[in-house]
């Protein structure tokens, strides 16, 4: 048998707060059984990066 491990970063878009920014989502699957929960980060949607799955820059907003 195989076994699997993946880990994906991801951006709620839906759950925006007043300044606009979102949670970062994590969901981890390990041999097909999905787990997800949330990173207690917010982020700016504008600078997250989809197919890196992070946020992109030098800012300090991205080093939080």
């Amino acid at each position: 048998m195989r076994n699997t491990f993946r880990i994906l970063f991801y951006i709620k878009r839906a759950a925006s707060d007043r300044k606009g920014h979102v949670p970062v989502m994590v969901r981890i699957t390990i041999n097909g059984e999905r787990a997800q929960f949330s990173a207690q980060v917010r982020v700016d949607p504008r600078i997250w990066d989809v197919h890196a799955g992070r946020a992109v820059g030098r800012t300090a907003a991205v080093a939080r």
